[in-house]
């Protein structure tokens, strides 16, 4: 997570839906949702980061999908 200025607000796309949304929307993730995974790709590399679902589409889908998205970005970061 990182605090922000005021330290009153913690942006953590790990752990927050919204964040994690913030993330792919501005970095232009595309968040594809298979039978028994979520998969995040930034396209201009044609880079996918898997992440598995135990139960299909369940109850962790929703961990699965952030950690997906934040492994893209951090992927893109690194890229330069």
């Amino acid at each position: 997570g990182l605090w922000i200025s005021n330290e009153t607000t913690c942006w953590n796309p790990l752990l927050d839906d919204g964040d994690a949304f913030r993330l792919a929307v501005r970095l232009r993730i595309d968040v594809v949702f298979e039978k028994q995974h979520t998969v995040a790709a930034y396209t201009d590399r044609d880079e996918w980061f898997y992440e598995h679902c135990e139960d299909g589409m369940g109850a962790d889908i929703e961990v699965k999908t952030r950690r997906a998205i934040v492994r893209a970005a951090a992927a893109m970061g690194g890229a330069g």
